[in-house]
Formats: C-alpha cells, sequence, structure tokens
C-alpha cells in the first residue's frame, strides 16, 4: 500500500495539514461558506449572509440575538460578567505602563486589582463565601482554590503574583472568595468550622484537634 503524502494548507501563512482540497479544516469550512454558491442563506429577509448551522438556518448575528430574545437573564448575567472581565483586562492590566513605577503608585495599582478581583469572585457582595461566616473586611478575604491544590499551584507561580495570573488567564474559573481563617482551616484540617455542625473534642495525648460527627 503506498504511503499517505501529508500536504500543507494551500493558504499563505497556514501551517496546518490539509485535510480537504488541499486546506486545512479551519480554512475549508470558510471556503464552504462563502464560496460555495450553493450553501443556504439565511432565512430573515433581506439578510444574504450564510447560514451558521443547518438546524436553525440563521446565519451568526441573527442566531445571537434570537438566543439573547429566548435567554434574557442568562444575556444580562453574561453581559455583566464581560464588562467586569472587559474592564479588569483594559484599564487595570498594563504591563507597558507598569515598567518602572514608584513604590507608592505600584502599592496603589496592586490594591486597586485585589479589589476588582475580589469583587469579581464573590459575585459583587465583598463577603466571604464561608456558611456562617460573613466577613466582609477587604483586609482579612483571599483568593481560595475550590477543588485545592493551592500551594502547587502557588508554586507552579514561581513567584509571580497570583492575581496577576487571574488577569493574565482571563479570569478562570475554580477560584472563590475566603476569608484568611476560613482559608487556613481548610488548608491545614480539610474542613472550616463555618461549615462543619459538630461537637469537637481535642485529644490531649495526640495534641490532635478531631471533630465528632
Amino acid at each position: 500500500m503506498p504511503e499517505r503524502i501529508n500536504f500543507d494548507c494551500t493558504i499563505p501563512g497556514c501551517n496546518k495539514k490539509a485535510a480537504v482540497r488541499r486546506l486545512c479544516r479551519a480554512h475549508y469550512h470558510e471556503w464552504r461558506i462563502t464560496s460555495n454558491p450553493n450553501h443556504p442563506k439565511c432565512k430573515i429577509y433581506g439578510c444574504d449572509k450564510p447560514v451558521h448551522t443547518f438546524k436553525s438556518m440563521l446565519c451568526d448575528a441573527h442566531r445571537a440575538k434570537q438566543w439573547r430574545a429566548d435567554n434574557p437573564e442568562l444575556a444580562l448575567e453574561r453581559g455583566r460578567q464581560q464588562t467586569i472581565k472587559r474592564k479588569l483586562l483594559g484599564k487595570v492590566y498594563r504591563p507597558k505602563q507598569w515598567k518602572s513605577p514608584s513604590a507608592a503608585l505600584q502599592k496603589a495599582m496592586h490594591r486597586r486589582l485585589r479589589e476588582k478581583i475580589i469583587r469579581y469572585y464573590s459575585c459583587g457582595t465583598n463577603k466571604c463565601m464561608c456558611k456562617n461566616c460573613g466577613v466582609s473586611d477587604m483586609e482579612f478575604l483571599s483568593i481560595d482554590h475550590i477543588n485545592g491544590g493551592g500551594t502547587n499551584h502557588l508554586r507552579q507561580l514561581k513567584g509571580q503574583n497570583l492575581y496577576y495570573w487571574l488577569i493574565k488567564n482571563k479570569l478562570p474559573s475554580g477560584f472563590r472568595v475566603l476569608c484568611y481563617n476560613c482559608n487556613f482551616s481548610l488548608g491545614h484540617y480539610g474542613y472550616c468550622p463555618h461549615e462543619v455542625k459538630c461537637t469537637a473534642t481535642f485529644n490531649y495525648r495526640m495534641r490532635i484537634y478531631k471533630p465528632k460527627r
């Protein structure tokens, strides 16, 4: 059986392997929509744009508009989250302007960045998200890894600030706001006293704090 020859995509500047018609999958999809005269158009009257999916028979713009009309509350919430992200990424993180700031200016910028990130991950409440805690002082709040592994993550950052890492990665999920007490208890004991409603006993012999469930 002869060996299969792998061609590169014929579009200049594209280094991907060709899949169909000497084009990669992305450029073939673009060619199929824009250059194919038999590709169906949007069903909205007066719109000549090609359809995005055959299920809805709508172009990208009208499909997004219909989704926003069908899900107004979800669209509003996503719009708010995108606005917060856009403000954080556009106005706060400016590495070209932070090459040589003074100590006072750098401290003020870091404080402003920390407050906005805590406001984002606390859903605008600026409070500890632990049950029966309710700490709202900004000085006592911190970022917690929901699934654990915070120590290993900070080691991988190699000295980089966690808040700047969150901005560079576009505010990923998997984080929440906790006060330092709740965060410390979860990291060292595996539980928070506010969430574990139990009677605790202290083992004087082993010097270990053991909750009785």
